[in-house]
Formats: structure tokens, C-alpha cells, sequence
């Protein structure tokens, strides 16, 4: 896979070049759900520049603002997509960066060397020892993606943690974007939902 690839791009078998969270947006998007328009800066173009500046290829920097352009400008999302992250085990939540609201070339170029770079923070590195995850063959994918203003956003788990026999979910949102809910900055509003019909059962 090449440096850059839309979500539509995006396979099954490409979690070692687009991480988690890139993957799960590319089947998402195939499965033909709402997804805002965005691409993927790759993990080749971060092994590749692991040790220089993104603003030292020229090319690279030059892909990423005509991928920018054609997603019509504006402000976007810049994510972090780890290898590893947003798996069936461990999450990453919170862990790495994400920078809403980024315009511009250049401040999309340097959201995504922050992603980048925050691979190798303290508390991520702390939460990986934790989960027994190693080095080895670590790498970051970044994901950037048009910016919805969503008034109400949240996260949906579609097994409740607290369940233990899984027969509901649980969404928890709070106004504003999701950010918020993600980084512990809110206590969300909560609502178990029935997994088979969507009825809430509880809410707080």
C-alpha cells in the first residue's frame, strides 16, 4: 500500500498499513454507513520518516495537502490509528493524539506529525507495557477526516461492559463532540440499550 489510500480503499487485510481505527472506518464505509469522508497517512510513510521531519518530503507533505484540498478544505479530524489500536483486546483509548478542528495545510501536515510523535509518550508507552503489548513492529497510521459540528456525540459499545450476559450495549454521549466523552473531560449521559430491538432498558 502506497502512502496515502481514501477509506474507500481500504481491505480487510490492511490493519498492518491503516491500523484500527483506519480499518474500522474503511469497512464501515464499505458496508455503505454515513461516514464522513476522510484518508489515511499510512504506517509505510511512518516507518519511512520514523527518524526525519514530515516537513523533509517535500512529496509526502505535497500528497497529503491535495488529499486535503479534495476533501474540500475546512476544518477535519486528525487521528491516530496505531497498529494494535481499537482492537478486540486492547483499545489505546485516549492514548495517542487526536486534533479536532484542524485547518490548513500546514497545521494538518503538523497534526500529523503529533500523532506521530505521541506514539512514543510516557503514558502511552506505560499503557502498552500494562497490556503486555512490545515494540516490536509498532507502528502509526493517522486518519484525517472531514469535521462534523455534531450538537450531541458519544460512543457506542455494542457490548456492555457491565453485562455480563451480553444481551445489551451501551451508549454514552454528552453535547458537544465525542472528544469530550472519549477523555473523561464529561460524565456522559448513559444508556443500556436492548441489543435485539434498540429499546433503552436504563438511562442516567
Amino acid at each position: 500500500m502506497s502512502d496515502l489510500c481514501i477509506f474507500e480503499q481500504i481491505q480487510d487485510g490492511d490493519v498492518e498499513s491503516v491500523g484500527g481505527k483506519g480499518l474500522s472506518l474503511g469497512q464501515m464505509s464499505a458496508a455503505g454507513l454515513p461516514v464522513p469522508p476522510g484518508f489515511c497517512v499510512t504506517t509505510a510513510a511512518y516507518r519511512r520518516l520514523r527518524d526525519q521531519s514530515l516537513a523533509g518530503d517535500a512529496a509526502l507533505v505535497e500528497q497529503i495537502a491535495a488529499a486535503y484540498r479534495q476533501l474540500g478544505g475546512g476544518p477535519v479530524a486528525v487521528r491516530s490509528s496505531a497498529i494494535g489500536e481499537d482492537g478486540a483486546v486492547t483499545s489505546f483509548a485516549g492514548q495517542q493524539e487526536t486534533i479536532l478542528g484542524v485547518r490548513g495545510e500546514a497545521d494538518v501536515c503538523a497534526a500529523i506529525a503529533r500523532c506521530w510523535e505521541s506514539l512514543h509518550t510516557e503514558r502511552a508507552i506505560a499503557y502498552r507495557r500494562h497490556q503486555n503489548v512490545g515494540d516490536e513492529g509498532l507502528a502509526m497510521a493517522v486518519v484525517v477526516q472531514r469535521l462534523v459540528h455534531a450538537e450531541v456525540a458519544g460512543v457506542l459499545f455494542t457490548r456492555d461492559p457491565l453485562d455480563a450476559e451480553g444481551r445489551r450495549m451501551l451508549a454514552e454521549a454528552s453535547w458537544g463532540l465525542g472528544e469530550s466523552v472519549v477523555s473523561g473531560k464529561v460524565a456522559p449521559d448513559r444508556y443500556h440499550l436492548d441489543r435485539d430491538t434498540g429499546r433503552v432498558v436504563e438511562q442516567h
